[in-house]
């Protein structure tokens, strides 16, 4: 079902390693944004919705000019400029911290969500067609099956691999802040039981009153430091897959 031999042609390699780190990371990002969006920016599931709606347009609308730009003039540079886009997208998104709801929309995620937008666009359109172009006629189904399924697993790693480095993060940020609270020891531990929840963790009901906001601020702050940190990993896969375009994609 899937030659291995096809590995060995550099372009065919080289255009599923770029495959794997950009949709790791983006799979990652639009995850924990989504989340960051409705469990600690208080947008509702159609608003949160809608805010991707940049990113889908100029998908529509620009990566049909990105294969005829490819066609022309090849693909190796928008295979390096497309995710060196979507890295800096990642990373404009990543320094958005708490606002003031969708109001501040045009002026927090908006940014990074256009870049973001753009370099995507640039690399879907050239990415298929280097891959389907990089093997003979009669294999060119198994190479874009095979392009298909990586983008797959590296949705699915994203989800597994991320949201375990999300909870690491969460909780080390939120026992730093802890520190300063006058908590017992079994109440921080409730407190850290929570984690498991990353954006909807709830500040249970043990907790003393006057002390129930500062934690609830906290669990927004750890989360909002998690959210930051996994978005700048997936800028850095991104970087990284536009360094495998710049390896294994031949200028001609």
């Amino acid at each position: 079902m899937m030659p291995l031999s096809l590995f060995k042609i550099s372009a065919f390699t080289g255009t599923n390693l770029l495959t794997f780190f950009l949709y790791a990371g983006l799979g990652a990002a639009m995850l924990f944004l989504s989340l960051n969006l409705v469990q600690i920016q208080g947008y509702s599931q159609l608003q949160s919705g809608l805010t991707f709606l940049p990113f889908s347009l100029l998908m529509i609308t620009l990566a049909r000019y990105a294969g005829s730009l490819s066609d022309r003039h090849g693909p190796r540079m928008l295979l390096i400029t497309g995710p060196v886009l979507a890295g800096f997208g990642f990373l404009i998104l990543s320094f958005t911290g708490q606002t003031n709801g969708p109001e501040d929309y045009w002026t927090s995620f908006f940014p990074g969500m256009l870049v973001l937008g753009l370099g995507m666009s640039f690399t879907v359109a050239p990415l298929t067609a280097t891959v389907m172009a990089s093997v003979s006629d009669g294999l060119s189904g198994t190479a874009s099956g095979v392009n298909n399924a990586v983008s797959r697993i590296a949705g699915v790693f994203a989800n597994a691999i991320f949201g375990a480095l999300a909870f690491l993060f969460f909780s080390a940020s939120l026992q730093a802040d802890l520190k300063t609270v006058p908590l017992n020891l079994m109440e921080k531990q409730e407190v850290m039981a929570q984690v498991v929840n990353l954006g909807n963790a709830k500040v249970t009901a043990h907790i003393k009153p006057e002390l129930k906001i500062q934690v609830e601020k906290y669990y927004h702050d750890g989360f909002i430091d998690a959210y930051s940190r996994i978005m700048k990993i997936s800028a850095l896969l991104a970087f990284l897959a536009a360094l495998m375009a710049l390896l294994f994609i031949k200028k001609e």
